[in-house]
């Protein structure tokens, strides 16, 4: 049974049965079908450099698809199949959270931040130390970092919040290119995660408005269960709204039969927003 489109900006494009289809999905399958061709192309001694990237070729001979075709050249393996994974889980919460619009807008940011920079280290020292660009692995790294900017306190694996995860993967990177001098991989690293979250922050505020950003180092507040007390409970629920107590009364309730790792992240920043709403209450 195949359900009809939707047509809100944040819904899956179409249904496949009960599998929803984002346009992460078609972008992931895109990754997919560039490998499979990739692989038949090299396999009949066809080379790929057309479809990478390389800048003397993009300006010089006006192959002008280099930028878009880069990023879906990739070989199998299983390193593959985990990257393919971990942005297709990324990447949907990003569309979600944010509808398709401005994802595509995300997207293309990413997309094109190394062929800029590649451009612009050509054209000021020469292209004697630039290689061809291609692959999908600085893309899932801009896709996290807005996802991480999205959820800094989602925890993967049931301990580790994003922000840490964030963290701790930027800066294995700047170790790995420091020994080796990889600067234009640096430049590039750093570039895609300022760009993602800048560029979240942005869709969050209305404008670039940083002032949030003490917030990825607080130590994340937890909720209290006193069963013993009921007028604690009582007192809390009486200065939440009745909006407020029967949005999150779902929440509580799939809490209650499933565990809190049974909440999706969407449900996980709305539970959040109704814990933080009801401290600054509590302040007050």
């Amino acid at each position: 049974m195949n359900y009809p489109s939707s047509f809100h900006d944040n819904q899956p494009i179409w249904w496949v049965r009960r599998m929803p289809v984002y346009l992460t999905s078609l972008i992931v399958a895109g990754f997919v079908l560039g490998m499979i061709i990739c692989t038949v192309l090299l396999s009949a001694n066809i080379s790929v450099f057309p479809l990478q990237f390389y800048v003397g070729s993009f300006w010089l001979r006006h192959w002008f698809w280099e930028p878009i075709t880069c990023v879906f050249v990739d070989s199998p393996s299983f390193f593959f199949v985990i990257g393919m994974i971990f942005y297709y889980q990324s990447a949907v919460e990003v569309e979600k959270f944010i509808g398709r619009k401005r994802y595509l807008v995300l997207f293309a940011i990413l997309l094109l931040i190394p062929p800029i920079e590649q451009t612009i280290v050509w054209k000021t020292l020469g292209a004697g130390s630039l290689e061809e660009y291609f692959g999908s692995y600085h893309l899932m790294v801009g896709m996290f970092i807005a996802f991480a900017t999205l959820y800094p306190n989602l925890e993967w694996f049931g301990w580790i919040p994003l922000k840490c995860l964030a963290f701790l993967g930027l800066f294995l990177v700047v170790l790995s290119c420091l020994p080796h001098h990889q600067w234009m991989n640096l430049v590039m690293h750093l570039s895609m995660c300022a760009a993602s979250f800048g560029c979240i922050r942005y869709y969050q505020t209305g404008g670039f408005d940083f002032s949030g950003f003490k917030r990825y180092f607080q130590k994340k507040p937890k909720f209290r269960v006193v069963p013993s007390s009921p007028s604690i409970l009582t007192r809390e629920l009486k200065m939440m709204d009745t909006d407020e107590i029967e949005s999150i009364n779902p929440l509580l309730d799939k809490i209650a039969k499933s565990g809190i790792d049974s909440l999706t992240a969407k449900e996980r920043a709305k539970l959040e927003k109704a814990r933080e709403d009801l401290i600054k209450k509590d302040r007050r």
